[in-house]
């Protein structure tokens, strides 16, 4: 198996949530028509688009060893020592690794679903493709234009299209991995649809579903729905403790977060694992243990892993990446989370202190780029005027470092 290979162009079916199709949720680059137009999952059928020249290359260069260019995130991150989505989903299907044609039958077992972007919060390292609340603050705001790249979507009902029914439900008994998310997936109608069918349909009990939620929303509906499912992942998108959360992730508010987390501690099956997914960047590296021991709170109360901790560690925006943070002050940050590592992490998982390496990696790297910090500014001061929040405020400590 050559460096560069993944599975998913073999069995996957990834889109953005205007239905545009591409190769996985993080490939830089979508699956296009002759003239250059993307394909859509709601206005064009599977067996057009999984076989076309721009799959079928891809394929063919992953089967070669050679570099995908839409594949970069999975790249750099390797670089770093992390494991990439690349590697665990090859891990996930590992069965299927030996793949050696170009061509591939459209029984797709992956999909990756956003139907639109509803969505209640307005995150600092989000884009407005993926929140209609931030899509909206964007245009009451045009001076945030600049900092946004991705400006070519039309958020539209595609996933209401005979289309769309015809390529989901003809392969609803091939489907083994379901990742749904949104905007907020538990605001978003279309995912109960979904779920009910599965289950109604009795293919529920074949299929593993990933869900990234913000657990901003009490949808106690939501979850009955998904402990119908044979394996649950629970991906709770909380970026802090507390004012932190708050701070990253407008306008969210802790006590219900912590509330939904307990909900969901108290009511665990056995297939379900909850995991709190912060995305690290430059505000909280400083802070993120905090975090790391609300999480193992849970855990030592159970003894045993109920709250596990998966890093996302930030690539894009650039200005948002803890790389270009001052370097004394990414080792320091990298000393105090592993001082606590070492004096209370008792329960996290094998895969939490890999990423911890990663990270590790990265607060090492020596960096000089004083213009990202300046760019940093301006972009997060925007925010506070706008939001009416405050960096300095809210974290003094790294406020005051960044204006030295």
């Amino acid at each position: 198996m050559s460096k560069s290979f993944c599975i998913m162009p073999w069995n996957n079916v990834s889109v953005d949530p205007d239905g545009s199709v591409k190769p996985c949720c993080i490939s830089r680059d979508y699956i296009k028509k002759s003239d250059g137009t993307k394909f859509n999952l709601g206005h064009d059928k599977i067996e057009d688009f999984y076989n076309s020249p721009d799959y079928i290359e891809i394929r063919q260069k992953m089967l070669s060893g050679e570099t995908v260019p839409g594949c970069s995130q999975c790249t750099q991150i390797e670089s770093y020592g992390k494991e990439s989505k690349r590697i665990i989903t090859n891990r996930r299907f590992a069965d299927q690794l030996n793949q050696t044609e170009t061509t591939v039958k459209s029984d797709i077992e992956y999909f990756d679903l956003r139907f639109g972007n509803l969505c209640n919060l307005k995150c600092r390292s989000c884009i407005p493709l993926n929140s209609s609340q931030l899509d909206k603050q964007v245009i009451e705001h045009p001076k945030l234009k600049k900092f946004y790249h991705n400006s070519n979507y039309n958020i539209n009902d595609w996933y209401e299209t005979e289309i769309f029914d015809s390529n989901l439900f003809s392969n609803l008994s091939h489907i083994k991995l379901l990742y749904i998310t949104g905007g907020e997936p538990s605001l978003i109608k279309k995912n109960f649809e979904l779920l009910k069918k599965l289950i109604k349909e009795g293919y529920s009990k074949d299929i593993s579903l990933i869900i990234n939620s913000n657990l901003t929303n009490d949808k106690s509906d939501f979850f009955d729905l998904i402990v119908e499912f044979k394996k649950v992942s629970f991906y709770a998108s909380v970026d802090g403790y507390d004012s932190v959360q708050e701070y990253l992730r407008y306008p969210s508010d802790w006590s219900q977060i912590d509330k939904n987390i307990q909900k969901l501690v108290e009511r665990r099956a056995d297939n379900i694992e909850l995991k709190l997914a912060p995305v690290i960047q430059i505000v909280n590296l400083g802070s993120i243990t905090d975090l790391f021991e609300y999480a193992e709170k849970f855990n030592r109360q159970a003894d045993k892993l109920v709250v596990d901790v998966f890093l996302n560690v930030l690539e894009n925006p650039s200005y948002l990446n803890i790389l270009h943070l001052p370097n004394e002050y990414k080792i320091e940050c990298w000393n105090r989370i592993e001082t606590w590592v070492n004096d209370k992490c008792q329960y996290q998982s094998e895969l939490f202190h890999s990423q911890l390496e990663t990270l590790k990696n990265i607060c090492f790297a020596v960096t000089e780029h004083p213009e990202e910090i300046d760019t940093f500014f301006e972009f997060n001061e925007m925010l506070d005027k706008i939001q009416r929040t405050s960096l300095a405020d809210t974290i003094p400590e790294l406020y005051k470092i960044l204006h030295k």
